[in-house]
């Protein structure tokens, strides 16, 4: 019995389609880890709402000191990601999903605080740039109410999954009697 050889020809067609498969699964697996980074950030801004909430409660205002804020955030699970310092002047933290990242603020997300004059309203918002996703998500820190903007077609997708998510979660709020009568 002859052993038939495996032709070049053979080879080449099947490394091409490879590819071509390869090719064509490579944006669902960019979209899909960029959904799991940016539903990360969304957790960090949870929590930092949640702990300027928290400090609200003790002090009757909210505050720009991430160290005052840091004993009421929970600890990040190391696979979760890394919360520090930012690297660049006027960024407040960086949020990375390796050390490294989060020490140089690359492949990461900014955080930062906007609070009014008094200190009794403000958001916490998360800003990703560069690649194919540049979106900053935003949450208020009294209403909880998130928002998603984005820069291009690929982000406001995700920005729209992420609010439909969301708003999955959120409680409703009960009518009041008025609004029962306008309805």
């Amino acid at each position: 019995m002859k052993k038939k050889k495996f032709e070049l020809k053979s080879f080449s067609l099947i490394l091409l389609v490879g590819l071509l498969i390869l090719a064509g699964l490579f944006p669902f697996y960019e979209r899909t880890v960029e959904g799991s980074k940016a539903a990360a950030a969304v957790s960090i801004l949870l929590n930092v709402s949640a702990s300027e909430n928290q400090y609200f409660i003790k002090n009757k205002s909210y505050t720009y000191d991430w160290s005052s804020l840091d004993k009421f955030l929970p600890n990040i699970p190391k696979k979760q990601g890394f919360l520090g310092a930012a690297p660049e002047v006027g960024q407040a933290r960086f949020f990375a999903f390796t050390a490294k990242d989060a020490a140089l603020g690359k492949d990461g997300f900014a955080l930062d605080l906007q609070l009014n004059k008094e200190k009794t309203e403000g958001t916490v918002t998360a800003v990703r740039k560069g690649g194919l996703f540049g979106y900053t998500l935003e949450m208020s820190l009294a209403e909880g109410d998130f928002a998603c903007k984005a820069e291009g077609k690929i982000a406001k997708y995700l920005c729209n999954k992420l609010t439909a998510e969301l708003e999955k979660l959120r409680v409703p709020q009960e009518t009041s009697e008025e609004e029962k009568v306008q309805k």
